[in-house]
């Protein structure tokens, strides 16, 4: 009987095999010269002359960082779904005075709740 440790029969083996040659290529030379002489640390920040700057035209993004607009826009949709109206017209408030690219849709969330709350308390009465 022959025996291979890439045997189908013995796939625990390979696997072993497998780990030992990954963690093998770690312990390589040029592992222990990085050791014993490291590079020079990295500058904390550098300006970059040469990078053309480009400035924003209309209906381009300002930026690429998240808009929180939509999120808090959700969750006083959320709120309202839970029957928090208070709590959900004071966040769509913020939403709203943050303005940004989704503000329309926020003062329309707002609207609706405000007209909620109008009519909720036209009940209470």
């Amino acid at each position: 009987m022959r025996f291979c440790v890439f045997d189908a029969r013995f796939p625990p083996l390979s696997g072993v095999f497998f780990v030992c040659a990954l963690l093998a290529g770690c312990a390589a030379p040029q592992s222990r010269a990085l050791r014993s002489a490291p590079p020079p640390p990295l500058p904390g920040a550098v300006e970059l002359d040469q990078s053309p700057f480009f400035p924003q035209e209309e209906f381009q993004l300002a930026d690429m960082a998240p808009d929180p607009v939509p999120a808090l826009n959700n969750l006083a949709l959320t709120l309202d779904a839970q029957g928090r109206l208070a709590q959900a017209l004071e966040v769509a408030r913020r939403a709203v005075t943050l303005g940004g690219l989704f503000a329309a849709q926020s003062r329309n969330t707002l609207a609706t709740l405000v007209e909620k709350a109008k009519d909720s308390d036209d009940r209470n009465r």
